[in-house]
């Protein structure tokens, strides 16, 4: 207390000893009458009343603490969300509302989540969020997100064909990629051959100079320009010892026409295709088509006798197989005259083809 309070309170006693009344006792700021009590006129007073005014509202603050936008590397058509850390310190509900914007465009969307699929590297997404309870509204807040370059994704490695191919022959790396960016990508190749680099880095490989039995395995990479892919290694497949193709049909006779068709029918085990095939030896003007195997030949007057023919078709291994056989023509038909009245000659005897060992 301080020392005029005190000198204060002392005179106050005695004036209340002299006088019996108690007049203006008590701190610098008068404290109101109670009910019953009367002022120094005698007349009554009215009793009053004080309130105090919180510093705080009875339904308090609300506030947002975070936002951000996941995930931070989105792929390809994959959702952003705002991801937001709000509260209110009287526990009120609480209600968001976001704003969407890509290169400061507004975007008619109000919720959390925003499905763009066609948003590309470097643009710029931005969420604007506000919190709303009964205690009233918060600042706005705002999280930005540059989109970032997506790296290609290897979806698929593997070595065609699947099988194996014999000795000697090619194999060829398929690789299916994807860019979320739509960047132009590099595929690269690594060869291996029992697991162990080779320098071959094309797309295609020559098992020449490999044994059968070695396993071949392919190392594929992509590169978009910016961010290259770990390698991602196919399935082995196997060299194989190459079989030979074989022929295994027959010709037949010479038709009632006087022509000769005769399409060769061949099997292999590995079906090294294309198959190519050739002519060795035959009458003239006898034809075989390299891709189909299809013979034709229509005989002249003096080709009468027999003839040998000689055949052959290759895999695409280089191995081969041949085929003879002999056509023999006792008599040549003549040629159809559309504008003769009389009905044509009957076609002169053919034997059927045998074949030559």
């Amino acid at each position: 207390m301080r020392i005029t309070d005190r000198r204060r309170i002392a005179a106050c006693a005695a004036w209340s000893l002299t006088a019996g009344l108690l007049l203006g006792c008590g701190s610098s700021a008068d404290a109101p009458l109670s009910s019953g009590q009367q002022s120094m006129s005698g007349q009554p007073t009215l009793a009053t009343s004080t309130s105090s005014t919180p510093s705080e509202s009875a339904a308090g603050l609300v506030k947002i603490h975070s936002l951000r936008i996941e995930p931070a590397a989105p792929r390809g058509g994959e959702p952003l969300m705002a991801v937001a850390n709000a509260v209110d310190t009287a526990g009120q509900p609480i209600e968001m509302e976001y704003q969407w914007s890509v290169d400061g465009r507004v975007l008619d969307v109000d919720g959390p989540r925003l499905d763009l699929p066609s948003l590309s590297k470097r643009q710029r997404v931005e969420v604007r969020a506000t919190a709303q309870s009964a205690g009233g509204k918060s600042e706005p807040v705002t999280a930005r997100l540059v989109i970032p370059n997506r790296a290609p994704v290897l979806e698929r490695v593997s070595v065609l064909p699947e099988r194996g191919v014999a000795l000697g022959g090619e194999l060829r790396a398929s690789a299916k990629v994807s860019d979320a960016d739509r960047d132009r990508v590099e595929i690269r190749h690594q060869w291996l051959v029992n697991g162990k680099q080779t320098s071959a880095r094309g797309e295609a490989f020559s098992t020449d100079g490999l044994s059968p039995g070695d396993v071949v395995q392919v190392e594929v990479s992509a590169f978009d320009g910016e961010v290259v892919t770990r390698p991602r290694r196919s399935a082995p497949v196997g060299v194989l010892e190459n079989h030979a193709p074989r022929i295994v049909s027959q010709p037949g006779a010479i038709g009632e026409t006087g022509e000769f068709r005769y399409t060769l029918e061949v099997e292999d085990a590995e079906n090294d295709v294309p198959f190519r095939f050739s002519l060795l030896e035959g009458p003239k003007g006898m034809t075989i088509d390299a891709g189909t195997g299809e013979i034709v030949w229509r005989p002249k007057i003096d080709q009468v006798g027999e003839t040998i023919v000689d055949v052959a078709v290759h895999d695409a291994q280089g191995s081969g197989a041949a085929q003879r056989f002999s056509l023999q023509l006792s008599a040549v038909a003549p040629a159809k005259d559309e504008s003769a009245s009389s009905p044509p000659a009957s076609p002169g005897g053919a034997g059927p083809a045998s074949p030559s060992r």
